[in-house]
């Protein structure tokens, strides 16, 4: 195995395909924001989280706390319309 494989392999406990969805969630969350512009941008930890990463990952990756990571994505979920949460309780 080269050198640089060993380093990559040692400093991260991730799955590849794991990170492959990561990093393709990303690449797909830019080009619909920039084709689509939102009213504000989407954070990196809801596009990963969404992407199916779990929040140590997130972690991790970001060199965010967990705590604040799992704050981060619960902030991004959209919030119910007022007309979408009245339906619910009929």
């Amino acid at each position: 195995m080269p050198k640089a494989r060993k380093v990559i392999a040692a400093t991260t406990a991730m799955a590849l395909d794991q990170a492959m969805v990561g990093v393709l969630a990303m690449l797909i969350a830019e080009r619909e924001d920039r084709l689509n512009p939102p009213d504000s941008p989407r954070k990196t930890e809801f596009i990963l989280a969404t992407a199916g990463l779990d929040v140590g990952t997130i972690a991790m990756l970001t060199g965010k706390t967990y705590d604040s990571v799992q704050k981060a994505i619960a902030r991004s979920k959209p919030k119910p319309s007022p007309k979408r949460a009245s339906e619910g309780k009929a």
